[in-house]
This record gives C-alpha cells, structure tokens and sequence, in this order.
C-alpha cells in the first residue's frame, strides 16, 4: 500500500497545501486558489507542487477556462476525472 500524503509531507507550508487538495469542495485547485487558501507565496506553493508532482500531486491535462493549470491530489480516478473535464470544457464550449 502506497504511504499517504500526511506521512510523508514535512513542512506546515506542504500540510497547507495538501490540505487545500484535499478540500472535497473542489475537483481541481489553480494556484490561486491554493494561494487563497494557504496564504502562501506562488513559488513556495509551486515548489510543493513540484517537490510532490510524481507521488501525491496531478496536474489536470487540460487548463481551466481561463488557461490556469489545474492541480488535485493523485488517484486512480484521476484519468477519468480529466475525460469528464474535457467533456465539460467542450461541451461548455460549443454552447457559447
């Protein structure tokens, strides 16, 4: 079984940031919301992302409609969570 997270973060800033992932009000988190909601810099939140970008960390394959990158923590769902955005952003797309 795979450690979770919380063992393995060691700073209150990563803490921060994992637990703004973790938030089930939101599918995916753009830095500034991450920003928002752990009152830390842009590059320290970059530099956790990156730090646990091939553990713990998704980046969505497709930015949101503002062209944002989007992040959320990884899970075996996540390829299907990105096919369903893709869906939405098309769809929403086409009916503008």
């Amino acid at each position: 079984m795979e450690p979770k997270w919380h063992e393995l973060v060691q700073t209150d800033a990563e803490r921060k940031v994992f637990e703004a992932l973790s938030n089930p009000k939101w599918d995916y988190r753009t830095i500034a919301g991450l920003k928002k909601a752990t009152g830390l810099s842009t590059e320290e939140i970059e530099a956790i992302l990156q730090k646990y970008r091939n553990q713990f960390v998704h980046k969505a394959a497709v930015p949101d409609k503002f062209g944002r990158d989007l992040y959320t923590l990884s899970r075996a769902e996540s390829d299907i969570r990105d096919m369903l955005f893709k869906l939405r952003t098309i769809m929403s797309k086409t009916l503008d």
